[in-house]
């Protein structure tokens, strides 16, 4: 069965193959405004300097380093005919070699990832050819009159082909990272089809059609992460990943009771990622996290590798990729707010040290437990190797409750019904607390701007704000324990679209370090903003927002909040 998704102007469809699903195919086809020679120096960098710098921008961070080895010297070939009056072709019983096709041998070395567990390279044949270069035969008879066999005019833009398949292991080329490789990836075939589209009308200049398509094979020679899961593929549910590594702070308590079956049936980081659960909590705790161990174990989740219940630091954070960090000290009656800092600052400056001294460098790490922004500033600060943006703190609780809100009142207005997946681009803005900013002034309900569908002003910007900032408190006081369930799923909401992505067109809430925003923020906060992810840990806040007086005033509050604890907890570091 294919999964699809749409991304800008193109579609992707991918599935699992082969008899145990252990392998995997990918098609995506799109069009792009513009001439297939245009196209040519970004699929085919020509310089190993352009190679590098368009793999740069496309990969990012992901990206470590690529080499052209070499190029296939076709030995006697140029533009001329030879004397035997044949074209310049080579014809072998692999395969035919025009004059004008292009043959190197290219490596591309990726780093640690969430795929993969050490920097892995792929050492790959890439031929190229101009979609011209393909006659029925390829040879041309001596004075024939029929110049139809002849090859057509490279010059002319009929698009090209690039095929790239894996080298064999016999043949393997360490490139320029030998001494950073570990693994080798195999099994990959990859085929790219650019071809020029015709002019219609109200087309305006040109158009191609870029089709790519490729597979994963499955071999018994896989690196290493790849090899043990294609062993015990019947335990793993034919999952050919690395485990991902992720541990969970308050294991013990209710919203990690909720959260860890969500992890394990692959609803969160994907139906065929293996996990390795570290359950974390303190030493009173213990007995009861055995009991969350048992009953984990009794579910007999498939993409479970292991579940290791502990109250040590080193043990939890270990060579972690994700960390959710759900456990604090709870607030307690009679507690003013500095004094619920300062209770939870000595936790995250030794939780973040440890993310510092332990932890994978590309691990993510979701603070949930409040003060959840200045709980999250915490241990950022106290992990200086690990990049600012690995660190974010749980709004998207509040972005769910903001959506839910607005399909109740459409639903009670409207005689069409929707769903909440029909309500996005809501924001909530700053600290999570009473002071968040719930903003809808860009929200669309079926891709209609709200403000056509709810002409309700006054509900707008005084119930459904004040509905949205005590909700939190409503549910206490109504259950007399705070939010689990819904706090479980919107860190499952999360962390899916920090790992795979938000859906194109719409953006998320995410409390992130302020560094270099553009809506006037202090520097150095943790501070929700609405964010697009575009997968793999990565993401970018959404700029150019319009922003309304009201709404003005409300970010500067929420902005005032989060300096005021930021400099409570500073101050009670300094005496720590």
């Amino acid at each position: 069965m294919w999964d699809c998704k749409e991304i800008s102007s193109f579609a992707m469809l991918s599935r699992r193959i082969g008899a145990g699903g252990e392998d995997f195919e990918v098609l995506t086809t799109g069009e792009v405004a513009c001439e297939p020679w245009e196209l040519e120096p970004l699929l085919r960098p020509l310089t190993e300097s352009e190679y590098n710098a368009v793999a740069r921008d496309f990969l990012g961070d992901q990206f470590i380093y690529g080499s052209i080895v070499h190029e296939v010297q076709r030995r006697g070939f140029d533009n001329d005919s030879d004397d035997d009056g044949q074209d310049d072709v080579k014809h072998s019983e692999d395969f035919t070699l025009y004059a004008e096709d292009h043959v190197a041998v290219r490596t591309a070395c990726f780093a640690r990832s969430r795929r993969f567990s050490r920097n892995e390279e792929w050492c790959f044949l890439e031929h190229f050819r101009p979609r011209s270069v393909a006659p029925a035969s390829p040879y041309t008879t001596t004075g024939s009159s029929d110049s139809s066999t002849s090859s057509v005019n490279v010059d002319d833009p009929t698009g090209f082909t690039i095929v790239m398949t894996s080298m064999p292991e016999s043949e393997l080329t360490a490139g320029k990272m030998k001494k950073e490789r570990v693994t080798q990836l195999h099994g990959i075939t990859a085929t790219y089809l650019v071809e020029p589209l015709a002019q219609t009308v109200g087309c305006r200049g040109p158009r191609v059609r870029v089709s790519f398509h490729a597979t994963f094979t499955a071999t018994k020679n896989m690196p290493e992460g790849y090899a043990d899961s294609q062993t015990s593929s019947t335990n793993h549910h034919s999952c050919t990943m690395t485990a991902l590594k992720i541990v969970v702070s308050g294991a013990a308590g209710q919203i990690a009771y909720s959260l860890l079956p969500l992890i394990c049936i692959g609803h969160i980081f994907g139906p065929n990622q293996r996990v390795e659960l570290r359950l974390l909590d303190i030493e009173p705790a213990q007995e009861a996290l055995e009991g969350v161990k048992m009953e984990l174990q009794d579910c007999a989740f498939n993409l479970v590798d292991a579940i290791v219940p502990t109250a040590d630091l080193e043990t939890a954070f270990k060579d972690v990729d994700v960390a959710i960090l759900v456990g604090g000290f709870p607030r307690k009656q009679g507690m003013q707010r500095k004094d619920l800092i300062e209770k939870n600052v000595a936790i995250f400056k030794a939780q973040g040290a440890a993310i510092d001294k332990f932890a994978s460098r590309d691990v993510k790490v979701l603070v949930v437990a409040n003060p959840a922004n200045t709980n999250c500033l915490t241990a950022m600060e106290n992990a200086p190797s690990i990049p600012r943006r690995n660190f974010s703190a749980l709004t998207r609780l509040d972005h769910e409750r903001l959506r839910s809100f607005l399909v109740e009142k459409v639903n009670a207005t409207q005689s069409t019904k929707v769903t909440s997946k029909d309500v996005n681009k809501v924001v909530i803005w700053g600290n999570h607390s009473s002071t968040q900013v719930p903003d809808v002034t860009n929200a669309e309900v079926k891709g209609q701007p709200l403000d056509k569908i709810v002409s309700d002003k006054d509900w707008v910007e005084k119930k459904l704000v004040k509905d949205v900032q005590e909700r939190g408190a409503a549910i206490i006081k109504a259950r007399k324990l705070s939010s689990a369930m819904s706090a479980a799923a919107a860190i499952g909401a999360h962390l899916r679209d920090w790992f795979n992505g938000s859906k194109d067109g719409e953006f998320v809430s995410m409390a992130i370090c302020s560094d270099g925003n553009k809506y006037g923020v202090p520097e150095g906060l943790i501070y929700s903003f609405p964010v697009k992810c575009t997968g793999n840990g990565a993401y970018e806040v959404v700029n150019g927002l319009p922003i309304s007086p009201r709404i003005d005033a409300m970010m500067k509050a929420t902005a005032q909040e989060l300096t005021e604890e930021k400099a409570d907890a500073v101050e009670i570091l300094t005496r720590q």
